[in-house]
């Protein structure tokens, strides 16, 4: 099979977005000055105070473009978040405003208002236009794993109709929502 320029764009990306899953999934250690690792106190070593106000970025797989780059900002009970991507014939954008429902260490629940723009093949000569829509979707992110789901209806200008379409994101978004103590390795001795 021949390596078209569409194929070969969709293996770049597949790799980039696997190259970006692989460096943003790294771990952290735990520290101790005990020497003994096996009786670390889990409560007593965090070194670090959950944050009410931060920043996120990830990337994940689906709509506006096949592969998005995240980046946002979160308060205890609202949230702006900001997806998307540029390549030459592939691109598309989305801002979230997000009404937070729960907002803890690791899972932050929320609800929606979506709106932005995004590539469709049109149906009249096969060309490509950029439909703007609007909608809402439910946003769920456990730990790193984010999850987004919902509905938006599209504005096609070059079709003059419009339709309601599923809108979903799947990926990886880093919420930076601890500020670490300095000068403290954590630890059961503390």
């Amino acid at each position: 099979m021949p390596l078209t320029l569409p194929l070969a764009r969709m293996l770049i990306m597949n790799r980039i977005f696997f190259i970006l899953i692989l460096l943003l999934t790294s771990h952290h250690a735990i520290y101790t000055n005990d020497s003994n690792k096996s009786n670390i106190d889990f409560e007593n070593s965090k070194n670090y105070k959950l944050l009410d106000n931060y920043l996120l970025f990830g990337a994940t797989f689906g709509t506006p473009t096949i592969i998005n780059i995240n980046i946002g900002y979160h308060t205890k009970y609202f949230g702006v978040q900001l997806s998307g991507l540029y390549l030459i014939e592939i691109h598309g954008a989305q801002i979230n405003v997000m009404g937070i429902l729960q907002n803890s260490e690791h899972v932050l629940l929320g609800f929606s208002l979506i709106g932005g723009y995004t590539p469709l093949l049109s149906f009249k000569g096969g060309k490509t236009s950029f439909s703007p829509f609007v909608g809402g979707t439910a946003n769920i992110n456990l730990s790193i794993f984010y999850i987004e789901i919902g509905l938006a209806k599209h504005f096609d200008s070059y079709e003059s109709y419009e339709m309601i379409r599923l809108k979903f994101q799947l990926g990886i978004l880093f919420r930076l929502n601890r500020e670490y103590k300095t000068g403290q390795q954590g630890g059961a001795d503390k």
